[in-house]
């Protein structure tokens, strides 16, 4: 969806057009065709979805602003027959301009796909009142006191899940979220990714160093896998690599990124660190691998430099 499309708007689906009925009709990922999340960024980025989410869908104006709003959405996607709530999530992903992407690099399937010119056009003019539908309800919701990010669109997927299923308002407990398809607080440019470059976002439920470090080295894989366009390292004079100031930038990286770890983990040691490298950043060596933006493949400093590098750190 371009600019314009996203802009908050009361426009009505035009009359007088012809309407196409859609069904959508898209499998929903089995237990077998899920790709298994051994990369655990990609857990601890989904956990801070669902945490998110479980901050707020108690909050009594998410039942009652829900069912305000249900009439509304509904006849809005009246046209699209969405028989199950993995059509739902698709189709409001794909009005939001978001989707779900697996470790293994494959990102949920486009709903329309294939589908006739006259049904896709019926979708866009569904799109962009039923996204503006949606954004209206996030912000009486948070106007009522409810801590969410209105302007998230992860928040508005849930919601517009909460509004099309047949769910009841005493179900929304902390634990129904994890009935829910949840995105994390944050995103991945993919057309920045397209030209080798790497741009991440994130809305106010996503703002603390973990959630951050996690999306970016994330990112650095996508922009991998999407572009044969790798980073450019800049020579130094006489066209020779930079070394010592390059060692210099590393070193106060790695230390700013130890005094994290120290603040969580204050008697690490330099053999914990290397243990626990490629493991995620519940751990110390995980957590500094995350925050320097380095791999699992990755090799991690020396001891001799850890050792030196805790040894400046706790004096």
């Amino acid at each position: 969806m371009s600019g314009e499309e996203r802009r908050r708007t009361t426009e009505p689906v035009p009359v007088g057009l012809t309407s196409v009925t859609l069904i959508v009709d898209v499998n929903a990922p089995t237990e077998s065709a899920i790709p298994c999340p051994t990369d655990p960024r990609y857990v601890q980025l989904e956990e801070a979805g669902r945490a998110a989410v479980r901050a707020w869908i108690t909050h009594p104006a998410v039942a009652h602003e829900v069912a305000a709003a249900k009439p509304a959405l509904l006849r809005l996607v009246e046209p699209l027959v969405l028989p199950d709530q993995w059509a739902v999530t698709l189709v409001i992903a794909r009005f939001l301009d978001i989707a779900g992407r697996y470790p293994d690099g494959t990102t949920w399937p486009n709903p329309f796909a294939g589908a006739p010119n006259e049904a896709l056009a019926t979708a866009r003019r569904i799109a962009r009142p039923l996204v503006a539908e949606l954004e209206a309800l996030a912000q009486r919701v948070a106007a009522a006191g409810a801590p969410l990010d209105p302007a998230d669109r992860s928040v508005l997927l849930v919601l517009a899940q909460l509004a099309l299923l047949d769910v009841d308002p005493e179900k929304l407990r902390p634990d129904f979220v994890d009935e829910l398809n949840v995105l994390p607080p944050g995103w991945i440019d993919r057309e920045a990714a397209d030209r080798g470059h790497v741009a991440t976002g994130v809305s106010r439920h996503g703002r603390t160093a973990r959630f951050q470090a996690d999306l970016r080295t994330i990112a650095e894989d996508v922009a991998r896998h999407l572009s044969p366009l790798g980073p450019i390292r800049a020579p130094y004079a006489g066209g020779r690599q930079r070394t010592g100031a390059a060692a210099e930038h590393r070193q106060a990286a790695r230390r700013d990124a130890l005094r994290e770890v120290l603040d969580r983990h204050p008697d690490v040691t330099p053999g914990r660190l290397i243990a626990t490298w490629g493991s995620g950043t519940a751990t110390p060596g995980g957590l500094l691998r995350t925050l320097v933006h380095l791999q699992p493949h990755d090799p991690p400093p020396s001891e001799a430099t850890l050792r030196a590098d805790l040894r400046a750190l706790r004096r």
